[in-house]
């Protein structure tokens, strides 16, 4: 039997899985109440809240929705490679830090944070200029910090992914010499085909290190 039969797991992992909920009801009800603002406003989905059609931005929810699958699948198999199969921290931290770094993208694309927050409360876009170039400065460690690693992986498709994150970039760059309703077609439409390459760029990487780890251990037969 592979899952063991336990209904209920010890009370610090209950507490812990349920401290995160806890936490956002909190901040929730805080920001409410100093902010002198109806809680229905965190709460509510936001079409609901703005009475918009609920296909508002598809493509970007689409998008998010794979980011958060993608950092998911690599956190989920720096646990499986660090504590399970006992691999040092190369391989583990590779795995670890793509999957931070993608949580970190999935949250500023679903709020927003370099495109308004960062302008909006700290009152410069040059705060958002700054996280590219921490993000560019990030990328750039990354690579040096993995080159290894990454010369083994199928390294093509990461540089399909930033290919495609580049050329958007370079759209929203020169986004007022190109008039149209279609450029910001094109600047997330690269966006998220360098999103979906990212996630199966990892994903594959994510698969492949697991498994030539149990078969290492010769547990996995023909998986």
């Amino acid at each position: 039997m592979l899952i063991p039969r336990t209904a209920l797991p010890p009370l610090p992992v209950c507490a812990a899985i349920c401290a995160p909920a806890f936490a956002i009801l909190l901040c929730t009800a805080l920001a409410s109440i100093l902010g002198e603002i109806q809680p229905a406003f965190f709460c509510r989905d936001a079409m609901a809240t703005l009475e918009a059609h609920p296909l508002t931005g598809v493509q970007s929810n689409i998008g998010v929705l794979i980011w958060c699958a993608t950092a998911a699948v690599c956190i989920f198999s720096h646990g499986i490679l660090r504590y399970e199969c006992g691999v040092g921290d190369g391989e583990s931290s590779f795995f670890l830090c793509s999957g931070l770094f993608t949580a970190l993208l999935a949250l500023d694309d679903l709020f927003l944070v370099h495109d308004d927050l960062l302008h909006r409360y700290l009152g410069s876009w040059a705060y958002g200029k700054a996280l590219y170039v921490a993000y560019g400065l990030f990328m750039v460690w990354y690579v040096v910090r993995f080159q290894n690693l990454l010369l083994r992986s199928e390294y093509v498709l990461l540089l399909v992914a930033l290919l495609f994150f580049g050329t958007a970039l370079v759209i929203d760059f020169f986004d007022d010499l190109w008039i149209s309703p279609w450029r910001i077609f094109w600047e997330d439409g690269f966006k998220l085909t360098g999103i979906i390459t990212w996630c199966g760029y990892l994903t594959r990487a994510c698969f492949q290190a697991i498994r030539s780890r149990l078969k290492a251990e010769g547990g996995v037969g023909g998986f």
